[in-house]
């Protein structure tokens, strides 16, 4: 019986060899496969400031690795360039990886002596760029003496704040900024710049509301046009002012066409700017937005005299209809009062009864804002009452 026991202790000891044999082996096949087994191709998937070379440094995986190193180094943990927020390694096969990658949201650039602070969607400093950002706006204006990447920007926190605030509301109304400008450094005096428009916001109140009237004006202008928009009064109304002088809008069937002071057509769209002149039923005008507007020579000196006449007697004049009504009469319009001034003769004395007759109206009257349609008012029945103008 001793003998038998001793065979199988032996058996059993044979069978122990023969599995811890095949685990070697097959450790040994999968280490072989693994470790000469290359990587031909690291697939960079996502928009990154980062280059390819840079992305794989920093995994820890190039193309030409063994699967066995790309194995690894899925599994070990990544230092994150300061730039980036998510990345994700995935192996596809055993000689292709796919990294996917974000970078964080930059809000803002802050100029710092001869480069600029990088500051992400919560105020963090990314890094220093030498150069501009692309779509990223410029603040202005802040005390900066210090900025350690991976920390709060050391500035005032309202300032702070309203960088934020400024770029999260422009980007929610579809409006690219620029540069944020905080006069003597105060969050209460703010500017941003829009290619040429410097729009003024006062503070940070009502942004939403502010960016919205900036965005509705925004789309009325020009292309490449010039001047400031102040919206730092209210939030329902604004100011805007032209860096070229504009003449007149006039309508034609294609909408209402901007014309400046050197009768250059600046923008033809759908909507105009409730400050303008609009001219209507000229005799003849054309020309395409950058040319020069072609109108009759004998409408344009009328037009020109019955502007300039306004602006001397400080009439708010809003629009010239060369044929209005079915008689075809001249007419001119202003906040009150439609004014037909029949035949194209006396201009300037006409002109003279128009703010006269303004001048006379009662203040409750002109106070009325329940009145659906302007009241008209023809020249030849008041004529008499101002004869002595001179």
């Amino acid at each position: 019986m001793s003998n038998k026991v001793i065979k199988l202790k032996s058996k059993k000891s044979n069978s122990r060899w023969i599995i811890i044999l095949i685990l070697l082996v097959t450790i040994c096949l999968i280490y072989f496969v693994f470790s000469f087994n290359k990587i031909s191709k690291v697939e960079i998937v996502g928009d990154s400031k980062y280059s390819k070379e840079e992305i794989c440094d920093m995994i820890g995986i190039k193309e030409g690795d063994s699967f066995l190193s790309a194995y690894i180094a899925k599994r070990k943990k990544i230092n994150f360039l300061p730039f980036i927020e998510e990345l994700n390694v995935n192996i596809r096969s055993m000689d292709r990886v796919l990294v996917s990658v974000k970078d964080k949201e930059v809000t803002s650039l802050i100029p710092f002596q001869e480069d600029y602070v990088v500051i992400d969607k919560d105020g963090y400093v990314l890094g220093y760029e030498p150069e501009i950002i692309s779509g990223v706006p410029i603040s202005r204006g802040i005390n900066l003496d210090e900025a350690v990447i991976g920390e709060i920007v050391p500035i005032d926190k309202r300032i702070l704040d309203v960088v934020l605030l400024i770029y999260f509301s422009a980007k929610k109304n579809l409006i690219d900024i620029n540069e944020i400008f905080f006069l003597g450094g105060s969050p209460e005096k703010i500017h941003i710049h829009i290619n040429d428009i410097n729009i003024l916001l006062g503070d940070a109140s009502n942004i939403d509301e502010k960016m919205k009237t900036a965005r509705a004006v925004l789309e009325k202008l020009p292309q490449n046009s010039k001047g400031s928009l102040d919206l730092s009064k209210s939030r329902s109304s604004y100011v805007f002012k032209n860096d070229f002088e504009l003449r007149y809008y006039v309508i034609d069937d294609r909408g209402f066409c901007a014309v400046d002071k050197n009768y250059i057509i600046k923008k033809i769209s759908h909507s105009k700017f409730n400050d303008s002149i609009t001219v209507s039923n000229l005799e003849a005008f054309a020309g395409n937005v950058g040319e020069e507007a072609k109108i009759i020579e004998e409408e344009k000196i009328l037009l020109d005299s019955i502007i300039a006449e306004a602006n001397k007697n400080n009439l708010n004049l809003k629009g010239i209809d060369l044929k209005f009504g079915k008689k075809e009469e001249l007419a001119i319009f202003t906040d009150k009062v439609k004014f037909v001034l029949g035949k194209n003769d006396e201009t300037i004395k006409k002109i003279k009864i128009v703010k006269a007759y303004l001048d006379d109206l009662d203040e409750k009257e002109e106070k009325n804002n329940e009145k659906k349609e302007l009241p008209i008012i023809y020249i030849d029945k008041i004529k008499n009452k101002y004869q002595d103008l001179d």
